[in-house]
C-alpha cells in the first residue's frame, strides 16, 4: 500500500477507536477520500482513464469497514467496562496478569476472573502465596468485588478493568501453560543472574533490561523522571532491536530462510518476558514488520512499520490508544522518524554526537505536547541527560539479554563477575540520573516550553546569507529567552503546601525547611518541590526514618531535624 494511503487509515483507525461510532464515521470519511484520491490521481478520467478496478473498489470498502468496527468495538468495550462492577464475593481460579508487587498493605496485581480483568489488593497475611508468583501463573483466589473509586477513564479502560478485588484468601492453582512457562524461566534467569547487585542497583538493572520496576526506591524513580531518563526504564524500541542483535550471531547461523521467523519468535519471547506494555507491543510489531519486509527483499521505512505497527494493534485492542505508554512510544517514533536526520545533519561537533543529540531532540519536541498535556510539566534537561546515558543503557540490555541470562545459570560468584560490566554501566547511569536531576534547572511548563522552542529557533535558524551583526541580534535575543525559561524562580517566603499535609517552609532569610506528613510518598513530596523549582532544600523533618524523609534528604544533602510541636502542616 502506498505510504500515505497507509497512514491516512491508520489515522483513520486510531480516530474511529478514540471516539467510537462518531469517530468511524469521520475515519470512514478518511480513508474513502484517500482511496478515491489517489485513484482519480492515477487515473484521471477526463484524461481517458479507467473506471476503478472492483478489486480497488472492494479494498476501500473492506477498509472503511474495519474503521466502522474498530469504531463499534471500542464503544462496546468502554461500555462494558463502565458499567458497574459486580459485587459480593467472587471466587475461583484467576490468571495473573501483572506481575505481583509489594505494597504497604500487602500485595498488588491484577487478576482476571470469570472473564474480567480486577485491579486486586491482597492483604500481607496472604501475600506469601504470591511470593514467586509472575504474569501467567493461576491461584485460586476468595474476596470481594468493588467499583473503582476516583481512578481515571482512560486508565481503566487501557487496561480493561473491570473493577477492584479484595482477596481474602489465595491459594496456588493450576501450573502455568509453557506459552508463560518459559519467558517466565528466562526471567527468572535474569532476577537469579543480578542476585549478586546490591538492592538499588539490581531494582535499576532489571527496569533496564526487561522493565521490572517493582523494587526501585521512590528516589530511584524521582531522579530518573526529573532527569528525562524514565524511558529507560519501560521498554522500548531500543530494548527490541538491541535484543535482536544479542541474537544475531545465533540467527546468521540459520539457514537464511528461517532467520526472519526465528527473529519473529525472539521477539515473541521478548514480549512476553517483558509483560507486553504498550510501547513493546509498538516496537515489536514494527519490528516484525521490518523482518517479513526484510525476508522478501525490500526495506521497511520507519513510517511505514509504524504505520503498520499502529494499524494493527489497534484493531486488536481498540482501547489501546488510550495508553499514554503507547501514544508517548508511537509519538516518539514518528519524531524519530521524521526529524531525527535532519536535526543531525545541522548539528556541529562529532557524528556520534550528532546523532545521539539529534535523536534525543526530535523525541523530546515530538513528545513535548503530550507530556504537557498529560503531566503539566516536562524536564528541561533531558537531552543532555540521554546523551550521557542511552550509549550505556543500550550496553546494558545487550549484556543483560545475553550474558545476564548466563549469570543465572552458573554459581553465584561467577555470575556476578559475568554480570560486573554491566553493573558498572548501571551505577553510571544513575549517577546520571542523580547529577541532572539536581541540576539548577527547572522543569518546563507550557510558557516555558514555548520560550524554549522559540529561543532555541531564533538561535539556531539564523541564514548564513544575513548579514553579522543581524545574526548577533537574533542569536542574542534567542539566547535571552532560553536563558529566562531555563533560570529557576526561588519560591516566595511562606508556607507552600506540596502533597497532603506535607509543606515547604521559607523563612524570610531564604532558609527552606520540608516538613514530610505521617505517610506521605517520597516520590509525590520530591515531585512537588521540583514541580515548584526548587534546587535546594536545608532541613527536612518528619517522622523518624521515614523513606519520604530520608529521599527528600538525600536527593538536597539536607539535614534531618525532629518534627516541631503541632505536628506538619499544622
Amino acid at each position: 500500500m502506498e505510504l500515505a494511503r497507509l497512514v491516512v487509515v491508520a489515522a483513520a483507525l486510531v480516530v474511529a477507536a478514540r471516539w467510537g461510532v462518531s469517530g468511524s464515521a469521520v475515519g470512514g470519511v478518511l480513508v474513502a477520500g484517500t482511496m478515491l484520491g489517489g485513484w482519480v490521481r492515477e487515473r484521471p478520467v477526463e484524461a481517458g482513464g479507467r473506471l476503478p478496478s472492483w478489486g480497488t473498489l472492494a479494498a476501500g470498502v473492506a477498509l472503511g469497514a474495519i474503521v466502522v468496527v474498530v469504531g463499534l468495538r471500542a464503544d462496546h468495550e468502554r461500555r462494558r467496562l463502565d458499567e458497574p462492577a459486580r459485587t459480593g464475593t467472587v471466587e475461583g481460579v484467576a490468571w495473573i496478569v501483572r506481575d505481583p508487587e509489594r505494597s504497604e498493605f500487602g500485595v498488588r496485581t491484577v487478576l482476571r476472573l470469570d472473564g474480567a480483568r480486577y485491579w486486586t489488593e491482597v492483604p500481607t497475611g496472604s501475600a506469601a502465596e504470591l511470593r514467586g508468583s509472575l504474569v501467567g501463573d493461576r491461584v485460586h483466589v476468595r474476596g470481594r468485588v468493588a467499583p473503582f473509586r476516583g481512578a481515571r477513564d482512560s486508565w481503566r479502560w487501557s487496561r480493561h478493568l473491570a473493577g477492584v478485588l479484595r482477596v481474602d484468601t489465595v491459594s496456588a492453582g493450576p501450573p502455568a501453560p509453557a506459552w508463560f512457562a518459559v519467558p517466565n524461566a528466562l526471567r527468572r534467569l535474569l532476577v537469579a543472574g543480578a542476585s549478586g547487585l546490591d538492592e538499588d542497583r539490581r531494582a535499576l538493572y532489571l527496569g533496564l533490561v526487561v522493565g521490572d520496576d517493582r523494587d526501585q526506591t521512590d528516589l530511584d524513580r524521582f531522579r530518573f523522571r526529573a532527569s528525562g531518563l524514565g524511558h529507560l526504564l519501560a521498554v522500548s524500541g531500543q530494548n527490541v532491536s538491541l535484543t535482536l542483535a544479542a541474537a544475531a550471531p545465533v540467527l546468521f547461523r540459520l539457514p537464511r530462510r528461517l532467520r526472519p521467523l526465528a527473529g519473529v519468535v525472539v521477539v515473541g519471547l521478548f514480549v512476553v518476558v517483558t509483560r507486553a506494555e504498550p510501547s513493546v507491543l509498538r516496537a515489536s510489531v514494527m519490528a516484525v514488520v521490518v523482518l517479513v519486509a526484510a525476508s522478501e527483499g525490500r526495506v521497511a521505512g520507519g513510517v511505514r512499520a509504524l504505520a503498520w505497527s499502529v494499524a494493527a494493534l489497534v484493531v486488536v485492542d481498540p482501547l489501546l490508544v488510550h495508553s499514554l505508554g503507547f501514544v508517548l512510544s508511537v509519538v516518539a517514533t514518528l519524531g524519530l522518524a521524521l526529524g531525527s536526520g535532519s536535526l543531525t545533519d545541522r548539528l556541529v561537533g562529532p557524528r556520534w554526537w550528532r546523532e545521539l543529540l539529534g535523536a534525543s531532540l526530535a523525541a523530546q519536541v515530538a513528545t513535548l505536547p503530550v507530556q504537557l498535556a498529560a503531566f503539566g510539566v516536562v524536564p528541561a534537561a533531558a537531552p543532555l541527560a540521554n546523551v550521557l546515558a542511552v550509549p550505556a543503557a543500550g550496553a546494558v540490555v545487550v549484556l543483560g539479554a545475553s550474558v545476564g541470562v548466563v549469570a543465572g545459570l552458573v554459581h553465584p560468584v561467577v555470575g556476578e563477575v559475568l554480570v560486573l560490566p554491566a553493573a558498572l554501566l548501571v551505577g553510571w547511569i544513575d549517577a546520571v540520573a542523580a547529577w541532572v536531576s539536581r541540576l539548577p534547572i527547572p522543569p518546563l511548563d507550557a510558557p516555558r516550553a514555548a520560550l524554549v522552542l522559540v529561543g532555541g529557533s531564533l538561535a539556531w535558524s539564523v541564514g548564513r546569507e544575513r548579514r553579522w551583526w543581524f545574526r548577533a541580534v537574533v542569536v542574542a535575543a534567542g539566547l535571552g529567552l532560553l536563558a529566562t525559561a531555563l533560570v529557576p524562580v526561588p519560591p516566595s517566603p511562606g508556607r507552600h503546601r506540596l502533597t497532603g499535609s506535607s509543606v515547604l517552609e521559607v523563612a524570610a532569610d531564604g532558609r527552606r525547611r520540608v516538613a514530610v506528613a505521617p505517610g506521605a510518598s517520597g516520590l509525590d513530596v520530591l515531585d512537588a518541590l521540583w514541580r515548584l523549582g526548587v534546587v535546594r532544600v536545608d532541613e527536612v523533618s518528619g517522622p523518624p526514618g521515614a523513606r519520604a524523609v530520608v529521599a527528600v534528604a538525600e536527593q538536597f544533602g539536607a539535614d534531618v531535624s525532629t518534627p516541631r510541636a503541632g505536628g506538619v502542616g499544622e
